[in-house]
């Protein structure tokens, strides 16, 4: 408001000075930050028990003493699980002729034992780790003020 001039003064006209804010928006990139990941790979010993099959042949020789005919040369057979070996020989005599002198008899014979045994087994950790932000270039303010209640900066 303008005051009235005293008298005997002259009349000037008052100048009210006309104020406008502007506002001016800048992108700049920050750095954050970030994370760095790593892995190791570790071992540990644990120990296994575990049952294990395993086969041993009992081979039993059986005396036959049988003479044979040529045309009735026994063959290696299976009998179930157990696999028979015929042993010939040749007998010379006036006449020749085949004795079955013996017979191998193999036999499979399955069995089942407790092993134990120590073995390594390899476990794998992943560490996550935050790496703090760079900070902001020199030609801008380190720190800005922010009014939180009217989301406006304010400057200093």
């Amino acid at each position: 408001m303008a005051s009235r001039p005293e008298s005997g003064a002259s009349l000037s006209p008052t100048v009210v000075p006309l104020v406008e804010e502007s506002l001016e928006v800048e992108k700049v990139l920050v750095d954050q930050g970030g994370y760095r990941v790593s892995k190791q790979v570790g071992t540990r010993t644990e120990i296994v028990d575990e049952l294990l099959q395993a086969q041993h042949a009992e081979i039993e020789r059986r005396a036959i003493g049988r003479d044979l005919v040529a045309d009735e040369l026994p063959q290696a057979r299976y009998e179930g699980e157990t696999f028979v070996l015929p042993v010939i020989e040749e007998v010379l005599v006036v006449t020749r002729k085949f004795r079955l002198v013996e017979e191998v008899r193999i036999t499979r014979m399955p069995s089942t034992r407790r092993e134990l045994r120590s073995v390594d087994l390899r476990t794998e950790e992943i560490r996550v780790e935050r790496l703090g932000p760079e900070p902001l270039p020199s030609h801008l303010p380190q720190e800005i003020p922010f009014n939180a209640q009217t989301g406006i900066k304010e400057e200093s």
